[in-house]
């Protein structure tokens, strides 16, 4: 049994990992469509002469970008979560093959209001392995 009767389940923490990459995809596809619209933007902006306003497509485009390859690797961390799932089960302290996986996706919940799944695994990281 854990702190305050609750225990710890691994079957949790894979089910909200499969939740996270389907919202993640979800998210990537929105994100791809607005760079790819963003880029087109700029190629007809650049036509017309208009580069100032060009520019400011270009950091848009570099922020969407930015955004799809975050959610890339958040992804990939959610996909070793739920290969490495023996481990988060067996281990009373975080395993260092899933330091950086844990630790990154702690970190990306802070930086994300929309994110429920990411929010309950950080919950659930910080109570089993602290801050």
């Amino acid at each position: 049994m854990g702190l305050f009767g609750r225990k710890f389940k691994a079957s949790k923490v894979t089910t909200l990992a499969n939740l996270a990459i389907s919202r993640i995809s979800i998210l990537k596809n929105q994100h791809q469509v607005r760079c790819s619209l963003a880029r087109s933007d700029v190629t007809q902006l650049l036509h017309l002469g208009r580069q100032e306003d060009a520019l400011h497509r270009v950091e848009l485009v570099i922020k969407e970008q930015n955004t799809v390859d975050a959610l890339a690797m958040m992804e990939k961390y959610c996909q070793i979560l739920i290969e490495k799932r023996v481990l988060i089960k067996t281990k009373g302290e975080c395993p260092e093959e899933l330091a950086e996986a844990i630790s990154s996706l702690i970190f990306a919940a802070s930086r994300w209001g929309e994110f429920p799944e990411l929010h309950e695994l950080r919950e659930i990281f910080t109570s089993r392995y602290g801050e």
